[in-house]
């Protein structure tokens, strides 16, 4: 999920940016601040998308998880907080950081800077501070997936703490 503190789900017009899965050799220069990584080859592979990329983090972030936990909770940089559990919460406080919830009736929220929080289960919210990113998924009862929507809490459209849903494909408050 760290790429999200490079490249922002969406660009400033609201389209939808385009993520690949890369690959580069052993030698390369990587920063010891953060997941920075510099070099001078690159190969781009398959183009994944928003959805491959969030469902690479999901599985990435899913097989860190305490399953005996009913909430994840996290308040450091760079970490992610993610539940399962259906009507569960998943909370993150630390910046660059990500919370995800993939449970039916649950919530995702972010309060670091440039974090992301997403919620994919039926009837499901989820909120950010200023200028972090909330991603959510609409389902049908049936939990097929219908919708899903990126934004950045701007304060204008999408106001900052604030929850959100999606219905009909439209963020609404929650």
């Amino acid at each position: 999920m760290d790429v999200f503190t490079y490249y922002p789900p969406v660009d400033d017009n609201g389209n939808l940016n385009r993520f690949c899965e890369v690959e580069i050799p052993e030698e390369c220069s990587k920063s010891e601040d953060d997941s920075k990584v510099a070099t001078k080859k690159i190969k781009i592979n398959a183009e994944i998308g928003l959805r491959g990329l969030i469902t690479a983090g999901v599985n990435f972030i899913l097989e860190k998880v305490n399953w005996e936990d009913a909430a994840a909770t996290n308040t450091g940089n760079q970490s992610a907080a993610t539940n399962t559990g259906d009507r569960s919460a998943a909370t993150n406080t630390g910046d660059w950081s990500a919370a995800l919830n993939t449970g039916d009736w649950s919530a995702a929220s972010v309060e670091g800077c440039d974090s992301i929080a997403i919620a994919t289960g039926y009837d499901s919210k989820a909120k950010g501070s200023l200028n972090c990113f909330i991603v959510i998924a609409e389902r049908d009862n049936e939990g097929k997936l219908l919708n899903v929507k990126a934004a950045r809490v701007d304060g204008k459209t999408i106001k900052a703490d604030t929850y959100y849903k999606l219905v009909k494909g439209e963020f609404v408050e929650a």
